[in-house]
């Protein structure tokens, strides 16, 4: 990824949702990013070719997590979005994912549509990359205050977590977007006795704690374990770097 192929893959979204929209007085997207090596500036290009292009783009001032942006997506009724981010994938990658109005990622037949029109831009000439800033509006404590009320809105037995408010959690969000929000939905829904890896609080593009930053893999939760342990935790919870995938280890008996 470079900023050609980020403006390639942008002007070919731009292109199909004003041909699906052409009706609509105004298309807008958001735009979120992770903590990946380059993620903010392929987003900032991201935002700029969509505003050039007339677009109403809302782009996250920080990086947020993929279901931040899902939830954005429809809270500000936009027609699409993108993240910029790898998921789960070693350091080395990065990616781009893009979204529906539904805050899903693209499906049929909207999915082969796009990559068909990211395909006939074969020149980074036929890109818009500047022009319209105006139509770029930075977001982000207001959509996340917005967010965090409806997912704790969501809490199936407050009950629940008031027998179990001191339960001793660990969370990490190894390097990445998790920080931004998910301590403080536990403390929201009422968790009183939450840790974090300290070590892997710093959103870093070069995971240096971990081989992959891949909470499905349990070599991503050694630091955890360690601190776990000496903290005789009951669980720990830990986010990919997009914080859209979830692990979790509980102690035995």
């Amino acid at each position: 990824m470079n900023k050609y192929t980020v403006g390639m893959a942008t002007q070919g979204v731009a292109n199909y949702l004003k041909q699906c929209y052409k009706d609509l007085p105004q298309i807008s997207v958001a735009v979120s990013f992770d903590s990946r090596n380059n993620s903010a500036e392929f987003a900032k290009i991201t935002a700029n070719v969509f505003a050039a292009n007339g677009i109403k783009v809302y782009l996250f001032d920080s990086l947020r997590p993929v279901p931040e942006l899902s939830y954005t997506i429809r809270h500000l009724k936009c027609q699409s979005g993108v993240m910029v981010t790898a998921s789960h994938n070693p350091k080395e990658y990065n990616g781009y994912k893009a979204y529906w109005e539904d805050g899903a990622q693209v499906t049929s037949p909207h999915d082969t549509n796009i990559i068909d029109e990211v395909r006939k831009i074969t020149s980074p000439a036929q890109v818009k990359f500047t022009g319209g800033e105006e139509n770029i509006q930075m977001i982000g404590a207001d959509v996340d205050e917005a967010y965090l009320n409806d997912v704790c809105s969501l809490l199936l037995s407050p009950e629940a977590v008031a027998t179990h408010a001191d339960m001793k959690m660990v969370y990490t969000p190894l390097h990445g977007t998790g920080i931004t929000l998910v301590p403080k939905i536990f403390k929201r829904m009422g968790f009183t006795n939450l840790s974090l890896v300290e070590a892997q609080v710093e959103s870093n593009g070069n995971f240096p704690t971990v081989k992959s930053p891949n909470p499905e893999n349990s070599e991503a939760f050694t630091l955890a374990i360690e601190y776990a342990k000496k903290q005789n935790a009951d669980i720990i919870i830990g986010t990919d770097p997009d914080s859209d995938r979830i692990g979790v280890v509980v102690r035995d008996s």
